[in-house]
């Protein structure tokens, strides 16, 4: 039997956060066994599978989205769009407010019922799980341009209910 006494790992359990860590879990089991070729740029259609203002690795805001594609050649694949919103060095091309007003703008495109603003990062939080509800709600597809080179990844082209 294997000596586990060389480590430590209850700083780790510590830092677990445990109910994350499950929900991945249960995902990545759901996803088990499938290959996941890389996606190349082109149109697709797909649907806002997660979408959330999610902690970086230094704990700032980022805006995250998850597409899956629902047809053709990469049905079942992802595509993602993350903006950090916080913490961004400051120029006359690029601040926190530029980086906001991206997301606005794209969130805008999803043409719901929720109006994207934003007044606090809270807020913002809330407004951006609403708009998410609303595109669950209404089985929204979105036909997209995707380009994982591109500083914006995903623009939708199209919103339609599926």
């Amino acid at each position: 039997m294997a000596d586990n006494n060389t480590m430590d790992f209850s700083q780790f359990d510590k830092a677990l956060d445990a109910e994350q860590f499950f929900k991945d879990l249960d995902e990545a089991k759901k996803n088990a066994g499938e290959d996941y070729p890389e996606i190349p740029a082109g149109q697709y259609t797909v649907k806002i599978e997660r979408m959330e203002i999610r902690p970086t690795k230094n704990g700032e805001p980022m805006f995250s989205v998850m597409c899956r594609i629902v047809d053709g050649k990469f049905k079942k694949g992802c595509v993602f769009f993350n903006r950090k919103i916080y913490g961004n060095k400051e120029s006359d091309k690029w601040n926190d407010a530029k980086a906001v007003q991206t997301v606005i703008t794209w969130l805008d495109k999803l043409e719901t019922e929720t109006v994207p603003e934003f007044k606090s990062y809270s807020q913002f939080n809330e407004c951006v799980l609403d708009i998410f509800d609303e595109c669950e709600e209404y089985g929204l597809e979105l036909k997209i341009a995707y380009d994982p080179e591109e500083f914006n990844p995903i623009k939708i082209l199209e919103v339609y209910e599926a």
